[in-house]
């Protein structure tokens, strides 16, 4: 099931079935999220996702300037993919517009799906979640908490050769890093 599919039951309420959650490194009690101590405004996910991240950025991540491009909506979030196609790699930013409790739209679901909290990225809070931990298929998704009622998505595909000696939330990190320096550096 894809991150999109995810987040669309996250808002829903729905648990659909998913597999048994693995804890996060908190109390596992605790579905309240982070304090974000620096919020940015709500504005941040209100543009394209596919600015999200510069040329040059992209290029970086995914070692290439041939990349296909792609731009996705649903009730949940805007989306844009970003992909190597000759190495099997891929980026995905992911504005949640339908997450109106930022990141608390996680912690909320955190039995209901695999869910691990991760070390914060400039600053925000971040957790890894999705319907299972997939790191053996080179993918991760990690939501970035960047106000009460704010968050996006970094999600990454690592390329084929490297799944199973490279971490792909190593990858997210990074997307998310870069992510947030574009928010930051836009007026």
């Amino acid at each position: 099931m894809t991150a999109a599919a995810v987040s669309a039951v996250l808002v829903s309420g729905c648990s659909g079935g998913a597999p048994a959650p693995t804890g996060g490194t908190g109390d596992p009690a605790d579905t309240t999220p982070p304090a974000i101590t620096h919020p940015l405004p709500a504005t941040v996910i209100s543009g394209d996702p596919c600015g999200a991240l510069t040329t040059a950025q992209t290029t970086t991540l995914l070692g290439s300037t041939d990349l296909h491009v792609e731009k996705e909506d649903n009730t949940v979030a805007v989306m844009c993919h970003w992909s190597n196609m000759s190495r099997g790699s891929q980026i995905t930013v992911q504005y949640l517009y339908g997450w109106t409790r930022g990141l608390g739209t996680v912690y909320a679901k955190r039995h209901q799906i695999y869910f691990r909290e991760m070390g914060p990225v400039q600053g925000y809070p971040t957790v890894e979640f999705g319907w299972k931990f997939d790191h053996e298929y080179g993918r991760c998704g990690i939501a970035v908490g960047v106000a009460e009622n704010t968050a996006f998505e970094a999600d990454a595909t690592i390329s084929r050769e490297l799944v199973g000696h490279l971490d792909p939330c190593d990858a997210a990190d990074r997307i998310a890093d870069a992510v947030l320096t574009t928010m930051t550096s836009t007026p």
